[in-house]
């Protein structure tokens, strides 16, 4: 099945404009992507695709946004 849990929720909030500062804010998701990538980076494994999520994270942060949901990450593409 195609169904997901996390992409539903996640989903959801990204079109309803509703991004709570009380659930895991997006500063919490760039620190951990960061530390994948110093992995990815120690180990020789291509994180393209993760290196681009942490650059949009990086505009969240300068947006101030840091503190909201992770799927506050939408309003960059609204623009």
């Amino acid at each position: 099945s195609g169904a997901s849990f996390a992409m539903t929720r996640h989903g959801t909030y990204m079109t309803s404009g509703d991004y709570p500062d009380d659930m895991f804010p997006s500063r919490y998701s760039l620190k951990d992507i960061t530390y994948a990538l110093d992995l990815a980076s120690e180990v020789g494994v291509d994180a393209r695709g993760a290196e681009l999520a942490k650059a949009r994270l990086d505009e969240v942060m300068a947006r101030g946004l840091g503190e909201y949901y992770c799927p506050v990450m939408y309003r960059l593409f609204e623009d």
